[in-house]
């Protein structure tokens, strides 16, 4: 879906990349777990000795109210207005 996608932004490699994920990605993103794993002297992991220090956690949520049928009937009134005077270009 192309609808608002220069205001929505998009996520690269995990990062948001402009717009609305870009501007949020510190809420969006969350934060990793950490956590210390005993080993023995052959540097396996033993098991059942696993101490979690912070749980990961989730990012928060964003809420927008975008409407489409707004978007588009305004995405139309400015298309012919810029065919009207020649003077831009919309894109989607």
């Amino acid at each position: 879906m192309t609808f608002a996608r220069g205001l929505l932004g998009v996520v690269l490699d995990d990062v948001g990349q402009g717009g609305i994920e870009q501007a949020f990605e510190q809420v969006l993103r969350g934060t990793p777990g950490r956590e210390v794993v005993a080993r023995d002297n052959t540097g396996q992991a033993i098991p059942g000795e696993r101490y979690v220090f912070e749980p990961p956690k989730s990012g928060g949520d964003i809420v927008l109210t975008l409407d489409m049928d707004l978007q588009e009937i305004a995405r139309q009134a400015l298309q012919e207005s810029i065919l009207e005077t020649r003077l831009g270009v919309v894109t989607s």
